[in-house]
């Protein structure tokens, strides 16, 4: 596989991932909807007279606060494995290995 095939494995690869993570958010959010919306309606249940609001308006508030949950967690997790992905490098080259470097990257050309 040449340079080019490189490239369209890596390429292929990221849209996988991007679709499997986006997929993943998707059903996260869904199911945590159901969740904080089933705990919204016992809330309204035990106090929706106390709170002065309907049931279903305070259902509504808790599924809004499982999406903004999920997605807290996904930015979280996402920018978790960015930056453990992203580690920075020092390597110390003396003048001679240096100019060896650039010798062999001209060659290469």
């Amino acid at each position: 596989m040449g340079k080019n095939g490189k490239e369209r494995s890596i390429i292929g690869q990221l849209l996988k991932y991007s679709v499997l993570i986006i997929a993943g958010l998707i059903v996260c959010a869904v199911a945590s909807i159901y969740v904080w919306y089933f705990v919204g309606m016992a809330v309204s249940i035990a106090a929706g007279a106390l709170l002065g609001l309907t049931g279903v308006g305070i259902a509504k508030i808790f599924a809004w606060i499982g999406v903004g949950a999920v997605v807290v967690i996904f930015v979280k997790l996402i920018s978790s494995v960015i930056d453990g992905l992203t580690t920075v490098q020092r390597v110390k080259l003396s003048e001679e290995d240096f100019e060896k470097l650039f010798e062999d990257i001209n060659e290469g050309e």
